[in-house]
């Protein structure tokens, strides 16, 4: 059953603050510990299915994809975090839909752009990546997944709510499906080509669940209820333009530290 969507949680006094604090933190650290033990297994048995050329091969897609879309894509959950507090709290349900709505186009924007890029950069050097004729189309297929299914909308969603344990539970799913991916992959199709596909399909249900989460939120229905322009956008949300920029950079600078 889909609910109206929930307000803020408030806490009064600085204990409340801290356990809320102490809270969210804990079901962050619960997801990165969910990550860092399964990939442990699932990378080894790339590792050992493919061999070191395959395997470098591999890794080099995936994090190729992943760094273009991150490259394409505005941190639109700091946005909604940043921008979405304020009409909560004096009860502007429209101007939050229009924030939401707003951060779900240029996820979608995102996506278009960094498919094209994604094309012309395979077309022109695929030699330079070694990546062969007859991967060419997979390739191309799992770079366009990790794009279409950016979730950084959702997840701002889930946070501005306080649901972290909902968004903890959904980017649990990434390294529980690479885990079953990776060891259907080894029985059934020990290529590239299998772990591609198996990283894909963790992409897909990991932002499934998220929508799904936002859905039974009710913020979905929320989101689809977003009226107005760009220029009203702009205009109810001062130095959303410079922020949403920044937060772009930022993510840019961070990745070509990395």
């Amino acid at each position: 059953m889909v609910q109206d969507p929930a307000p803020i949680p408030v806490t009064t006094g600085s204990t409340g603050i801290f356990r809320a604090a102490a809270r969210n933190l804990g079901w962050l650290l619960a997801s990165r510990s969910v990550l860092a033990i399964l990939s442990l297994f699932y990378l080894g048995f790339a590792t050992r299915t493919l061999g070191v050329v395959d395997f470098g091969r591999f890794a080099l897609i995936s994090g190729a994809a992943q760094a273009l879309a991150t490259f394409v894509g505005f941190q639109t959950w700091q946005i909604i975090v940043q921008y979405g507090v304020e009409p909560i709290q004096h009860g502007d349900t429209p101007r939050l839909a229009r924030l939401l709505r707003l951060s779900a186009i240029l996820d979608m924007c995102s996506a278009l752009v960094g498919a094209a890029l994604t094309v012309a950069i395979l077309f022109a050097w695929s030699d330079g990546f070694g990546i062969p004729p007859d991967l060419m189309r997979d390739t191309l297929m799992f770079a366009v997944v990790q794009l279409i299914t950016i979730r950084s909308t959702p997840l701002g969603i889930l946070r501005l709510r306080d649901k972290f344990s909902l968004s903890a539970v959904a980017d649990s799913m990434t390294p529980i499906m690479r885990f079953v991916g990776a060891g259907a992959a080894m029985i059934f199709e020990p290529t590239i080509r299998g772990f591609m596909l198996a990283w894909a399909v963790a992409e897909i249900v990991t932002a499934a669940t998220y929508w799904i989460m936002v859905a039974k939120s009710g913020d979905l229905r929320l989101l689809a209820s977003g009226r107005g322009s760009w220029q009203q956008v702009r205009d109810e949300n001062p130095g959303i333009v410079r922020f949403s920029l920044s937060t772009n950079a930022s993510a840019t600078l961070g990745l070509s530290s990395k």
